[in-house]
């Protein structure tokens, strides 16, 4: 009695076996099944074996012991990179846990250290959840390789690759408040005590808030192009000469700017906006955009 004979070029879990195509298989194991563009040409090949894989720099091993486990991993199809998560299960103060990938580019096969602090993980999380994302953080055409991590235990985490990679930046972080601003998704808001000072220049003839009552707001720009909530808002801020002098509908040669000071966040904040607002009329203006590590004077 003849026999047909499959030549498995997909897998169909859902069909009867008894209504499998000729070029369907019930079942696979150990094999990958890739596509061309158009989705319709298909290649069945082994499923590649256990490969021990070496770190790229001496700074990037893993101990080889019982002290690491990992919690979970994804891969960036994109790039052809896998990223994982290791915990640390030493009991050494401060722990290093961290995010590590592995580059499948080259014919030397080697993982590397994205980012390590003890800040990464609390309790040890029985699993972890990444993905990856391509995206221009600043729209300044430049795709960067964004990390998201959730543990079910903390908040969940978020990781730009380039940056934390980078000594200069988030990758030679140390203080807590940094490392932890870094991998937030919601960023926090600046909660600020306004000094706000009535001044005088008198090289400007202008007087742009004689008789306005306004209040001040502000708002952080992070690095990776994420902005806070706005502030609370300051008191209520009217010139002096208005409540002490008699209106007579001339603008007074008095005060003609305001000092406001400000807080400057921590280092992932790249900007900071200045807001005001008319409380005649309850309306948020734009005042100005400032660097923070160069347009600003601490005192």
């Amino acid at each position: 009695m003849p026999s047909s004979k499959n030549t498995p070029q997909a897998l169909n879990k859902s069909s009867d076996e008894r209504l499998l195509k000729p070029n369907e298989m019930s079942d696979a194991k150990n094999v990958t099944i890739s596509t061309d563009d158009e989705g319709n040409g298909f290649v069945l090949k082994n499923a590649r074996g256990t490969l021990p894989v070496e770190n790229r720099n001496a700074g990037d091993q893993i101990p080889q012991d019982s002290s690491y486990e990992i919690l979970g991993s994804c891969v960036d199809e994109e790039a052809n990179m896998m990223y994982f998560a290791a915990y640390d299960t030493s009991s050494a103060n401060p722990k290093k846990h961290g995010v590590y990938r592995i580059d499948f580019n080259g014919s030397d096969i080697q993982y590397e250290k994205v980012f390590e602090t003890q800040y990464l993980f609390d309790t040890k999380p029985e699993f972890v959840d990444m993905d990856i994302i391509r995206a221009d953080v600043n729209q300044e055409g430049s795709i960067e390789p964004i990390l998201y991590l959730t543990d079910n235990v903390t908040e969940p985490k978020k990781m730009n690759v380039s940056r934390a990679m980078d000594s200069s930046d988030a990758g030679g972080y140390s203080a807590q408040a940094d490392i932890e601003e870094f991998l937030s998704v919601a960023k926090t808001k600046p909660v600020h005590n306004f000094v706000v000072d009535g001044k005088k220049d008198i090289n400007f003839d202008g007087n742009f808030i004689y008789g306005k009552n306004i209040s001040f707001a502000m708002q952080w720009v992070y690095k990776d192009g994420e902005r806070s909530a706005l502030s609370n808002i300051s008191d209520c801020v009217i010139p002096q000469s208005v409540l002490t002098q008699e209106e007579d509908g001339s603008r007074k040669y008095d005060v003609n700017y305001y000092e406001v000071s400000i807080d400057k966040g921590n280092s992932e904040v790249k900007e900071i906006n200045i807001y005001y607002r008319d409380n005649e009329t309850g309306l948020m203006y734009l005042s100005d955009r400032m660097k923070r590590d160069e347009d600003l004077t601490e005192r």
